[in-house]
């Protein structure tokens, strides 16, 4: 019996076997070795570990394969996998491959088949090597070929697995016993400390190995990072450990100072890996570190773990214990140093491996973030002012809420793409349900509906946003504009989006920090989502990055760096407006979020050291500083005004970061920049919420469709309440016109067969009442208001010079406002029509004698339009026309002049009362005035936003989106607004603004491709832009078909024409008939 782990001992046990059995093997094969049956069963099985034959090839009569076998060696992985190498002295392979000098590395898994017997009474302990042939995997790299033979390996491997090693098992030669536990002491041996070379395996659960050390890689430079930001003050041992570390030796002899290097690891199967811990190792003889004894390099100790895999993440299992491969560590050193080996070793194993478990780093993947992040909620009380800070508000949004009610963290981190990275593919993440499936579509006809039914305003009049997506196609377009303008002086200050050198920097050198440059692509930002955030990351694409240190320039590229800003409302430069801007005092590099690409990849791990450990402050100091110098932070201007009546302004304001929600979703709440539901993502928002005067700042608005239902994410939205525009510039204006079209009636009676009828209109009759809409129904696909108003007069007569019987009157007024809520991209046509009716009767003993009957009928459109120049305006007839009708019938078949001669005079004073003249654009010209041309809710620092896309939600709000205006600009001399520039410009004053034109800037593709379904397929996938780059939905203008006068059998129909108008939508028509019948009809269509 010997002590300790005897896996060394199990493997020349097992090999010895090996080896036994070949010598046999040699021996039956050079008995009679020219009267061989090769196929007789057992000859072959008896020298096949000496020599094998294949099948005989039919076009060459030789056999397939020879060969001539030295000893096999079984060399163990780990407690799992072994190699099998089969060394092939002399022979051939389809007898055009030499087979000389071959070896032939097999992986295959293994495990102990218990073989436990009685003998004698006593129990037997026996275990048998039993290998899983289908598991069999080719290494090359442990392979050896004749020179110019190495592409047979993989059809040679293919006949081992197939046919020559599944000939060693039949025959028995792999049935191999164990170490005894009688001999070892115990019945489990440790065999994957033995190892002394590793074949890694390219991946693990599925999962890259490069993947994993590459985030291995990460968490190094954060912590080299926060130690170097952290030099003077005291630092967490978590935040540090995995770049530098402190131990006592020998009971506290001596004291050891750590500089790791980053972990490295290889995978030997799907359960254990092997974890490389290397550092530099300066060791004292006094905890101060004053009495430096001697310095130990590269010392690199190996240790193998156990892996498990639950719920997608890869765990190094803490319930296993760790175990030293010796073999695999590499400890040089003077003689007089051996004695501080075994102590690193052990500090290893028994303190700082622990400290991986504790903080978290024993999550492989996906990457693991410490909890104390950057990522933060909440904040200071909001106080008098919007600017001033934000109010640390509870969630009151009920169990449906779905905005994050505590710290989350974003989604995965990019992955650099083709420069300049527009667009960033994202690997599948715990944030972003979208992401899993490789098929994700949307389908927007099905989401409109959410989108109208959803839509709400939560109790503020007005809501402001601006989407994730518009912030970076804003940003785009500038990165575009500056690569266009060199490096004059105009717009200079743009140039920081694209290259950046810290020789030329207005901002004042930092003395101690070296010299670098860079190019960079546009930056993009992500807005961070969850309870009370006010945060956005800010991703910098970095490319041909150079560093200057010790006189030595490096060279360096695909650096993505996030940076995490606080939003702030400030002050504006006059007193009446605030700025939204990047706080560049809570600036914060995000590690778990950015890429260092090439940096990773330096073989100089001091040089990593130096230039990392100072980047943070450095990119800050210096980049970031210039940044903000050029006023890049400055993202959005709004207007502030205490006067109640500005249409845009309010006392206050105060934003939150909102994000965009649907049930159609199911909850999810999407973050990221990129990915299969980018769609989703990028309508994120920042939405603003207006305080009106003597109001207490209410709450922020729920997560929400505050966008639109189209593949194109438009740049934000502007959500009025119903009360604020429907009601206000809508149904207010237009119920003048209810007042102007409500015909009222007195009715005195009939004197000598003189009907006394006076009708006048509503406005004439009731100044102080108002014709107020009313919502008669939500249809689907629009909301149908509605007045009517109705009178009825009657006057019984009985006596001399009338005729006896009943006179009645009736006057009905009903008209009729439809507002649609269904897709109508760049248009919105409501309907305003109404008809009025005059009817008059003589009774008999309650049977009708005769009647006459008045109608005016009108119909006109309302159409709000919008464009990349203008913005919101309104298209309507400038006056109504009405169409008249006059009927009248002798039921009895006896003259009744009276009566006509009464439906004469009151016809003219029916038509007279519509007489005055409509003009419906003066009505609701307000709309005009308030919403048209450049918006001043908003405004970006290089442009100006304009209204478009007006769509009703079901609840009656308007949504309309804001677009970045387009100014043209026609080429000519100095009448021109090119002409003008080129004058000012020659007299040395200003220079053309950003966007100066409607083709200045490239347009950015809107959205990632993706499936798309729905009638918004076709005209919305397409690149549709204002002009600047940002994306929008197609604006189509529509031609007003107006209402033909129809005819009617047995009816006078006669159509009188106003004066032509320039907006006029209709013409005036007549066709006169006659009928067989007493009655009598006319028609006419005057304007009013």
């Amino acid at each position: 019996m010997c002590r300790g782990n005897l896996a060394q001992a199990s493997a020349n046990f097992i090999n010895a076997q090996l080896s036994a059995l070949w010598e046999n093997s040699k021996v039956c094969n050079e008995k009679d070795s020219g009267k061989k049956d090769i196929h007789d069963v057992v000859t072959k099985h008896g020298v096949s570990l000496r020599e094998y034959r294949g099948h005989t090839d039919d076009e060459t009569d030789s056999a397939s394969f020879h060969g001539i076998f030295q000893t096999p060696h079984i060399e163990f992985l780990c407690n799992h996998e072994l190699v099998l190498l089969l060394k092939v002295e002399d022979g051939h392979y389809k007898s055009t491959h030499s087979l000389q000098s071959t070896t032939v590395a097999v992986r295959l898994s293994y495990h102990f088949d218990d073989l436990s017997t009685v003998l004698d009474g006593k129990h037997c302990t026996l275990s048998i090597l039993s290998m899983n042939i289908s598991s069999a995997t080719l290494i090359p790299e442990s392979c050896t070929t004749a020179k110019g033979e190495s592409h047979v390996l993989e059809p040679l491997f293919s006949f081992f697995k197939d046919h020559y090693i599944p000939t060693l098992v039949d025959a028995g030669h792999l049935n191999l016993f164990v170490l005894p536990p009688s001999y070892a002491g115990k019945r489990e041996i440790d065999h994957g400390v033995t190892i002394s070379r590793i074949s890694s395996l390219p991946f693990i659960c599925g999962i890259k190995v490069e993947t994993l050390g590459e985030l291995l890689h990460h968490h190094w430079l954060e912590a080299i990072s926060y130690h170097y930001a952290h030099k003077e003050g005291s630092t967490s041992l978590r935040d540090i450990y995995l770049a530098q570390y402190q131990a006592s030796w020998s009971e506290g002899e001596w004291w050891a100072t750590y500089q790791f290097s980053p972990l490295r690891i290889q995978v030997l199967c799907e359960t254990e890996v092997v974890l490389y811990f290397k550092a530099n190792i300066q060791v004292f003889s006094d905890e101060e570190q004053k009495e430096h004894e001697c310095d130990l390099k590269d010392w690199e100790v190996a240790v193998i773990f156990q892996v498990v895999q639950q719920d997608h993440r890869i765990l190094l299992d803490r319930f296993s214990p760790p175990r030293l491969a010796p073999y695999l560590c590499s400890l040089p050193c003077q003689p007089e140093d051996e004695e501080f080996r075994d102590e690193f070793k052990k500090s290893i194993l028994t303190h700082y491996i622990e400290y991986i478990f504790e903080f978290g780093h024993y999550q492989l993947y996906p990457e693991f973030h410490k909890p104390s992040g950057p990522i933060r909620y909440g904040g200071p009380d909001h106080g008098d002012h919007g600017h001033g800070g934000h109010r640390n508000v509870e969630c009151h949004h009920g169990s449906h809420c779905h905005c994050g009610g505590g710290p989350t963290e974003p989604g995965p981190k990019p992955i650099p793409g083709p420069w300049p990275h527009h667009h960033l593919p994202l690997p599948v993440g715990p944030y972003c349900p979208g992401w899993k499936d490789t098929k994700f579509s949307i389908d927007w006809a099905t989401l409109w509906g959410s989108f109208i039914g959803e839509t709400s305003l939560h109790g503020h009049h007005q809501l402001m946003s601006v989407t994730q997506a518009g912030i970076n196609a804003y940003f785009l377009a500038l990165w575009n504009k500056a690569k266009t303008i060199g490096y004059s002086d105009a717009h200079k200050h743009l140039l920081i989006l694209t290259h950046f050198d810290s020789k030329t920097s207005p901002v004042r050198s930092v003395a101690h920090m070296p010299h670098f440059s860079c190019d960079l692509g546009a930056p993009q930002v992500e807005l961070v989502t969850g309870t009370n955030s006010r945060s956005v990351i800010v991703y910098f694409f970095v490319q041909n990055i150079s560093f200057e240190l010790s006189d030595k320039v490096h060279q360096f590229k695909d650096w993505i760096l996030a940076f995490q800003f606080d939003l702030k409302l400030v002050s504006g430069n006059t007193a009446d407006e605030y700025k939204l801007i990047l706080d560049s005092n809570t600036a914060t590099l995000l590690h778990h979020r950015s890429s260092f690409g090439s940096l990773i990849q330096t073989k100089e791990t001091e040089v990593i050291r130096s230039l990392y450990g100072s980047l943070s402050t450095n990119f800050f100091e210096r980049y970031i500083k210039a940044f903000v110098q050029a006023e890049q932070h400055i993202l959005y201007t709004i207007p502030i005004s205490s006067h109640d009546h500005h249409i845009h302004g309010a006392a206050d304001i105060a934003f939150s970061i909102v994000p965009f929600s649907l049930s159609s979703f199911n909850g999810h709440v999407f973050q990221g920049i990129g990915g299969k539901s980018h769609h989703i993502v990028e309508r994120n928002m920042i939405v603003f919420y207006f305080v009106t005067r003597g109001t207490k700042h209410p709450n922020p608005p729920l997560p929400g469709p505050y966008g639109a239902p189209s593949p194109h994410p438009p740049h934000g939205t502007l959500l009025l309440s119903r009360q604020k525009f429907l009601e206000a510039c809508i149904l207010q204006p237009l119920a003048q016109i209810n007042a102007r079209t409500t015909i009222l009636c007195t009715f005195k009676g009939v004197q000598r067969n003189n009907w006394n009828v006076s009708l006048e209109t509503w406005n004439n009759q009731r100044l102080n009442d108002e014709c107020e809409w009313e919502l008669e129904a939500n249809r689907g696909g629009s909301l149908q208001y509605k007045w009517a108003n109705s009178e009825e007069w009657r006057y019984d007569a009985h006596g001399r010079g009338i005729a006896t019987g009943t006179y009645s009157v009736v006057v009905k007024t009903n008209n009729k406002l439809s507002i649609p809520t269904t897709n109508h991209f760049g248009r919105l046509l409501m309907q305003l029509e109404g008809e009025c009716s005059v009817f008059m009767q003589y009774e008999v003993q309650h049977q009708q004698h005769w009647f006459g009957e008045l109608k005016a009928t009108w119909k006109t459109p309302i159409e709000l339009v919008s464009d990349s120049h203008s913005g919101l305006s309104v298209k309507c007839d400038k006056q109504i026309r009405v169409l008249f009708e006059k009927n009248s019938q002798d039921i009895s078949g006896h003259s009744f002049d009276a009566g006509r001669t009464a439906l004469e005079n009151v016809d003219k004073t029916f038509r007279a009362a519509f007489s005055s003249s409509i003009n419906v654009s003066e009505i609701i010209s307000g709309i005009s005035e308030r919403f048209s041309g450049v918006y001043k809710g908003l405004s970006l620092p290089h442009a100006d936003f304009i209204l478009s896309e007006p769509m009703f939600t079901a609840n009656g709000d308007l949504l309309l989106h804001l677009l970045v205006k387009a100014v043209e600009q026609p080429i000519g001399g100095h009448g021109t607004l090119n002409g003008s520039i080129r004058k000012r410009a020659k007299a040395g004053s200003a220079s053309p603004p950003i966007f100066a034109t409607s083709h200045s800037i490239p347009v950015p593709p809107a959205v990632i491709s993706t499936s798309v379904s729905g009638p918004y397929k076709s005209g919305t996938t397409g690149k549709n832009t204002n002009g600047n780059g940002l994306p929008q939905g197609p604006i189509k203008p529509l031609t007003l078909v107006p209402p033909t006068p129809t005819s009617t059998e047995g009816t006078k129909k006669e159509a009188t024409p106003a004066a032509p108008k320039a907006n006029d939508h209709s013409n005036g028509q007549s066709s006169p008939k006659d009928d067989a019948s007493a009655s009598k009809k006319e028609k006419k269509v005057p304007a009013i």
